[in-house]
């Protein structure tokens, strides 16, 4: 068995390696919650962008596919329904959309908000829309609460609630 001798200038750099070495992995082992955490909102912030994108277009397929079976959505003006009860009123907008019946130009999420709980989230904001509807003018300022799951990897949203703002 060989017996290694090593100076005190030696032993003392290797004890500082070790420290380092340890820090090391104790800061990779903490940074490993942070930075999935970032990724699980960095998804769920472009999912929400493609949604609202889809929404402003109309697009049913993009929708039905960013939305849980099971989805409730409540206006401030109706109660709570299903999505099959929404997706009828999008079949209508989406008609109204491609004829010109109805013109968004300006479709918007400020002051968006999102507190992440592991596989589900909610996020806050205010819509801010404006176009044509019928040949008039509109313009509107909507506060919102969403709820969204993540279901096969995929963000969804599972909840929606507005209140219009005067």
């Amino acid at each position: 068995m060989a017996n290694f001798l090593f100076s005190s200038g030696e032993v003392s750099l290797m004890k500082k390696l070790h420290t380092l070495l340890l820090l090391s992995l104790v800061l990779m082992a903490c940074a490993g919650p942070e930075r999935k955490k970032q990724k699980e909102l960095q998804q769920l912030e472009a999912t929400i962008e493609v949604f609202n994108a889809a929404f402003a277009e109309g697009n049913l397929a993009v929708l039905d596919s960013l939305t849980t079976d099971n989805y409730i959505h409540t206006n401030s003006s109706d109660r709570a329904f299903s999505k099959e009860r929404w997706f009828n009123y999008l079949e209508s907008r989406s008609k109204d959309l491609a004829s010109g019946q109805l013109k968004i130009d300006q479709y918007q999420l400020l002051e968006k908000e999102i507190q992440l709980h592991d596989k589900s989230a909610i996020v806050t904001g205010l819509v801010i829309t404006s176009g044509f509807s019928k040949g008039n003018e509109f313009s509107r300022q909507i506060r919102v609460s969403n709820y969204w799951v993540k279901e096969d990897e995929v963000w969804k949203r599972a909840g929606f609630h507005d209140t219009r703002l005067p």
